[in-house]
């Protein structure tokens, strides 16, 4: 956790501030429903969004996009995948999976 006022307090650090957001959105996004069922449809651990959502350990982009299309929302992926293709290039994107990602170019 990075302060004791996680998420409600922004963060110096200018990922933890990004971590910060992304839980805030997804908190916001999961609403009403339980974490266990956006793991399940997200296809990912429930221990992970919870981990999110306490600052205790940040999302990777694959995580993200399983979340965020799940949640059919998009608060940061349009710009992590733009920064993604930049610095890896479509073809990396696809072979890790995250061809829709790829796509978006």
């Amino acid at each position: 956790m990075l302060s004791s006022q996680w998420p409600n307090e922004p963060s110096t650090e200018p990922v933890g501030e990004a971590a910060r957001r992304f839980a805030l959105s997804l908190k916001s996004a999961i609403g009403e429903r339980s974490v266990r069922e956006v793991a399940r449809t997200a296809g990912i651990d429930e221990g992970t969004i919870r981990n999110i959502l306490l600052g205790e350990s940040w999302p990777d982009l694959r995580t993200i996009w399983k979340l965020e299309s799940s949640l059919e929302t998009s608060s940061t992926s349009a710009d992590l995948c733009r920064e993604a293709v930049r610095r890896i290039g479509d073809g990396a994107l696809q072979r890790l999976g995250l061809w829709r990602c790829a796509a978006r170019q």
